[in-house]
């Protein structure tokens, strides 16, 4: 199973990084998702970008382009994470993020938004919070 993700790195050369609700504080992730059926994989990474943070990449895209970073197997090596990065020029304000997927809430018993909390973090500080498959992708991305 092919997962597109994307580091998006801000001005100031800072990782936007996504808190899944219902997970630990030190769990977070990068946007991403599985293309739907034969969805081209650069759609599948505009469109999970949009649902998970409300943003719209096509209106920053005219500044770079999105570069593929290369494919990076998870762990449990069930998943693959095909990762790309996208360096904007105009930096975001974080509170304009917002998630519009929902997903079911145990804790509340009602959908909550995906994603609760979203940052702007140093290449270190994503190094101790984002998944180790990201990790390894993020490693090897020249900013």
């Amino acid at each position: 199973m092919v997962i597109c993700g994307i580091f998006v790195f801000n001005p100031d050369n800072k990782i936007l990084i996504i808190h899944p609700a219902n997970q630990p504080q030190n769990n977070w992730t990068i946007p991403k998702g599985l293309p739907d059926g034969n969805e081209p994989n650069l759609h599948a990474i505009l469109r999970k970008f949009n649902e998970e943070t409300s943003i719209n990449l096509l209106d920053v895209l005219r500044e770079r382009p999105i570069e593929i970073i290369g494919k990076f197997i998870y762990p449990n090596k069930t998943k693959i994470l095909l990762a790309y990065k996208l360096k904007i020029m105009k930096d975001i304000d974080i509170n304009e993020f917002h998630c519009n997927s929902m997903v079911p809430s145990h804790v509340y018993g009602k959908e909550v938004p995906e994603f609760d909390e979203f940052r702007w973090v140093s290449i270190s500080e994503a190094m101790e919070l984002i998944h180790p498959s990201q990790k390894e992708a993020l490693l090897s991305i020249n900013t």
